[in-house]
């Protein structure tokens, strides 16, 4: 199978592996420093966040998962940890109802501007996905990205695949599960609250 299709298949499942993809994607950059010139080329004024707030997930604990699935925290088990030097992901799971998790990537830049361009290159990035995934192609669906306002530097919605991409100074926050979309905006705010 190309790689193409598998990364489509991944994509489409909207699973933890389609989500390293697409923040794989989004983490290759063309040599010319280019990307789009819309929100989030110039550098935010937050600064840096030490990588040991990546690491430990930015405080986000299983109490936290279950605080926000309204389920004991004895019953989340976390399956965090590094998928390569700059990215983390962060996974919990409700062991009472399987498949059920909160979960969410950390990508750690080494500058505000890298994180900027790398969040302007995930935006070309999901219009060349949308172009090859059929049900995201659907115009009536709406636009690829929707511009979140007030969420950290800059934050998009990316319809492709579901998820809430934030970016603050040069951390970029990618919230896959759940897919409701208000729960991934309480999600993210927590997560802001800790690399602040």
């Amino acid at each position: 199978m190309s790689e193409k299709r598998r990364l489509v298949r991944q994509v489409r499942r909207g699973w933890l592996p389609g989500l390293v993809a697409v923040v794989a994607l989004g983490s290759c950059t063309s040599g010319s420093g280019g990307g789009s010139s819309g929100a989030g080329t110039e550098p935010a004024t937050t600064g840096l966040v030490a990588a040991e707030k990546v690491k430990a997930c930015a405080g986000f604990t299983a109490e936290t998962a279950a605080g926000l699935l309204g389920v004991p925290a004895a019953s989340i088990t976390d399956h965090s940890s590094d998928l390569y030097e700059k990215l983390r992901s962060c996974s919990f799971e409700d062991k009472e109802h399987p498949g059920t998790y909160v979960t969410f990537s950390l990508r750690l830049d080494d500058s505000v501007e890298e994180a900027a361009h790398e969040m302007a290159v995930f935006r070309d990035h999901l219009g060349v996905a949308r172009a090859v995934l059929p049900d995201a192609g659907d115009a009536t669906k709406g636009a690829p990205v929707e511009e979140i306002a007030g969420l950290g530097d800059e934050a998009i919605w990316a319809r492709v695949n579901g998820t809430l991409n934030v970016r603050w100074g040069n951390v970029t926050i990618q919230v896959s599960l759940p897919d409701d979309r208000d729960v991934q905006r309480r999600i993210a705010e927590k997560v802001l609250e800790g690399l602040r």
